[in-house]
């Protein structure tokens, strides 16, 4: 709240340029999946308990649950972002894009498997980290530890005719 960029001040900032003047051309959509993820971080702040992988995880998601296409996972094609540490978070360099694309993948990756309503109880957890997901997963037959296992089988073989669809992507 003291902070006027917080989205805790209950404003989202969408930027001009390049946000709608993109090379001296006029987009007034180009904002609106950006409208997505900043909504879902003004939901955070209201909750504010999770770390940066999985907010911007929930955000990515939110973009695509309001129908615009998200990141390419381009980090998959590298061994190196593959072997990373799940909650990588490199703030002030270019290969932050490679942890929105892991974050993206995942929070979609459960919303595919689960559904919207438990992804969106990763928002509202008490709790950060595995706590949030197991929150999410409570109730259901798979313990998060089987659902990262089943994740990076599917981010492997992308195939949803094997394991009751759950080796893959829709």
């Amino acid at each position: 709240v003291n902070n006027s960029n917080s989205n805790r001040a209950d404003i989202i900032y969408l930027n001009s340029r390049p946000t709608i003047y993109l090379d001296g051309r006029v987009n007034v959509n180009r904002p609106l999946s950006i409208a997505a993820h900043e909504y879902q971080h003004l939901i955070h702040a209201n909750y504010g308990n999770l770390n940066t992988f999985q907010n911007e995880g929930q955000s990515e998601y939110s973009e695509i649950l309001h129908g615009f296409p998200g990141r390419n996972p381009n980090h998959l094609s590298n061994p190196v972002e593959i072997d990373r540490y799940l909650y990588t978070w490199r703030r002030n360099s270019p290969l932050v894009l490679r942890d929105y694309e892991r974050a993206s993948l995942l929070h979609s990756y459960i919303a595919e498997r689960l559904d919207i309503f438990q992804l969106g109880s990763i928002t509202r957890s008490a709790q950060g980290f595995n706590p949030a997901y197991a929150q999410a997963l409570s109730g259901e037959p798979v313990t998060f530890q089987d659902l990262l296992f089943e994740f990076h089988i599917a981010n492997f073989v992308n195939n949803t005719s094997i394991g009751d669809g759950r080796f893959g992507y829709d």
